[in-house]
């Protein structure tokens, strides 16, 4: 099984995926440019230089709604740093994220620099994130999932960066029109997507100015420091 999306969508992915390659190739450039730099730490004694190491193994755990776009935003920033990576795509969405490693080693990546785990979270994600050979966990997925990584990796004091979701408030002020509450952005997809609103949250209603009645035929409504 592997989800899809509508052509247009994919499209603009693939355009971000294209930048955002470009994006870190500069700068794996600069980062290359910057070793072995000098820092002056105040005293003439010293000698000090400034060099930049790869975090080592990283388990890059990415979701189904974006599978090649978040996927990229984590091999790309990676791969650029020196690191090797482990990518663990969703069930549901694999099959990019496996033709994104065959095109990265005929691009010239090194042979184990790249690999992709397929699976079930239970049967592959739980073990890459808890395995000893890792250095650094990246995932992109719901809060209990998030919760669970951090502790496999807690003992190690492992590196670990969560994205996760359910994160994605909306107002909704009393002058909205109905159906843009409803519907606050195009569905440009049938499925799902995380930048959609989770959350939404309506402010409280203001009072009502000095003097005005409740209700039809009922008391008017005093002022603050007003009696009656």
């Amino acid at each position: 099984m592997n989800a899809g999306k509508p052509l247009q969508e994919a499209a603009w992915d693939v355009d971000d995926v294209a930048g955002c390659f470009r994006y870190n190739a500069g700068l794996a450039e600069a980062l290359d440019a910057k070793q072995g730099s000098a820092v002056d730490v105040g005293m003439d004694e010293f000698d000090v230089k400034l060099y930049y190491e790869p975090v080592g193994v990283c388990a890059l755990i990415t979701p189904w709604n974006y599978p090649l776009l978040m996927a990229t935003w984590k091999v790309a920033a990676a791969l650029a740093a020196g690191n090797a990576i482990v990518l663990k795509p969703s069930e549901l969405a694999p099959f990019t994220c496996v033709d994104l490693a065959v095109l990265a080693h005929a691009a010239g990546v090194p042979a184990g620099a790249f690999s992709v785990v397929t699976g079930l979270g239970p049967d592959a994600g739980a073990p890459l994130a808890a395995h000893s050979g890792v250095d650094k966990v990246a995932f992109t997925g719901s809060v209990a999932t998030g919760a669970r990584i951090m502790q496999a990796c807690a003992p190690a004091i492992r590196n670990v960066s969560l994205e996760l979701g359910g994160k994605s408030p909306i107002i909704v002020f009393p002058d909205t029109p109905v159906d843009i509450a409803v519907h606050p952005q195009p569905l440009r997809s049938p499925l799902p997507a995380a930048p959609r609103p989770r959350r939404p949250y309506r402010p409280p209603r203001p009072p009502r100015p000095c003097g005005a009645r409740r209700g039809r035929g009922g008391p008017r409504r005093g002022c603050s420091g007003e009696a009656g």
